[in-house]
């Protein structure tokens, strides 16, 4: 049981890291380690919230390029949680363990 959690638990950090910026610690980090995902979404929302006027025409195909990488590492998140949820559900049930809920399923 401990191998298959852990192998499921480095697959889920491997999305996880893709996505957001693990190694950030202090307000120093950021300069330290490359930005992610949700770093470049938060600039964005950003510089679109920023002033009265409407925002710049880079604006839509910036968040589209990142509305699809997020996507592609949902689709990763939801292949993860297939693999191996199922197959860790059924140690714990033969444990008598209550089973882990899959939430990763909604779009």
């Amino acid at each position: 049981m401990k191998a298959l959690g852990d192998q499921f638990m480095n697959e889920l950090s491997t999305v996880e890291e893709t996505v957001y910026q693990v190694r950030n610690q202090s307000n120093q980090d950021p300069l330290n380690f490359p930005i992610k995902t949700n770093n470049r979404l938060a600039s964005l929302l950003r510089v679109v919230e920023t002033g009265d006027g409407q925002p710049t025409g880079n604006a839509v195909p910036i968040f589209n390029d990142l509305k699809k990488e997020l996507n592609g590492e949902l689709d990763r998140l939801r292949q993860v949680t297939g693999t191996y949820l199922p197959r860790f559900n059924q140690l714990m049930q033969r444990l008598g363990l209550d089973q882990i809920e899959n939430s990763s399923n909604s779009r």
